[in-house]
């Protein structure tokens, strides 16, 4: 028997041990009754999502990624950063700032296109609502 294969024996045999006890520790938890009283906690008494202090501000964030400004910002990047990408002969940096400026036009442009999407009568049937 050479020393590789004695290796990988066992690593393989330390492997499943440490599956075993893994497998082991997950069932103790799952199945101790000290350990439950996390799921049957009250659910009136932990803080509602509107009340963590960081939804305001994605909540103003979000309110300002949708509407005409960025749609038409989304619309004039792409627009750009397409005519930029065949233009020709550029070097590494500016490929890399026409891809950024690609990425974010389509962050832009997309929740107002998934919203045109969703009100069209063709957006019905992609939903699945028809």
């Amino acid at each position: 028997m050479n020393l590789k294969s004695m290796f990988q024996k066992k690593k393989a045999a330390l492997y499943r041990a440490w599956l075993m006890k893994v497998a082991g520790l997950s069932l103790f938890v799952a199945a101790n009754p000290i350990l439950s009283f996390a799921s049957t906690a009250n659910i009136e008494d932990t803080a509602s999502v509107n009340q963590w202090p960081w939804t305001k501000f994605l909540n103003s964030l979000a309110q300002q990624l949708t509407g005409p400004l960025p749609l038409t910002l989304g619309v004039l990047g792409l627009a750009a950063a397409a005519i930029a990408m065949f233009t020709g002969n550029h070097g590494a940096g500016t490929q890399k700032f026409i891809v950024l400026i690609f990425a974010v036009s389509i962050c832009l442009f997309a929740p107002n296109f998934i919203d045109i999407i969703h009100n069209s009568a063709g957006g019905a049937t992609i939903y699945g609502l028809l």
